[in-house]
């Protein structure tokens, strides 16, 4: 007779909120680590996760909205909904965070808390110091108590961000968004 157990799960995907997990699981392991060059990989990997889970969000959040707004849009627009459905390159007006942030505010009519904001670029250009290595980021690269702090203080920051960004766009969250999260639920 054969094992006839059957175990069913199912589960959400949210890219934005897996990227958040993961970032949370990063600083977690990097405060567990004994090792220098372990601490530093969770950390950098974590600062990357959070920064990814924002840029995430806002092409979600944006790509949902020029779906909503399909019949008006400007010639523009009609081509990054395009290319965001299909996958493509797309083009320079929202290639980079401070790009996607100018389309959010633009298609939703706001403006983004300039402190907000602003916590949040500086790190995001921490982000930018690893991905795109220059002998002049080395030492934050390899300071391990900056990293760390950068790590620690980053929930806070791309949860005062993505609040806005999800309250702005109107488009509800769960009674506990992945963004309050502290610890790594998976």
């Amino acid at each position: 007779m054969g094992d006839n157990n059957l175990s069913l799960s199912l589960s959400v995907l949210s890219y934005p909120a897996e990227m958040f997990n993961d970032a949370l699981f990063n600083k977690d392991e990097g405060n567990k680590a004994i090792d220098e060059f372990q601490k530093r990989r969770y950390y950098r990997q974590a600062i990357l996760n959070f920064c990814a889970s924002v840029e995430a969000a806002l092409t979600q959040l944006v790509h949902k909205k020029l779906k909503l707004m399909a019949e008006d849009l400007s010639p523009n627009n009609t081509i990054l909904l395009k290319l965001l459905q299909n996958g493509s390159k797309v083009p320079s007006e929202f290639e980079n965070i401070s790009a996607k942030i100018k389309k959010f505010e633009e298609l939703f009519s706001c403006n983004i808390d300039q402190l907000t904001l602003s916590n949040y670029m500086r790190l995001t250009s921490q982000r930018n110091k690893i991905t795109h290595f220059n002998e002049s980021n080395k030492s934050l690269l390899y300071a391990t108590s900056t990293l760390r702090n950068i790590a620690v203080s980053a929930p806070s920051k791309v949860e005062a961000l993505l609040s806005e960004l999800y309250n702005h766009s109107g488009f509800t969250r769960s009674a506990s968004p992945f963004y309050k999260q502290r610890k790594a639920r998976y």
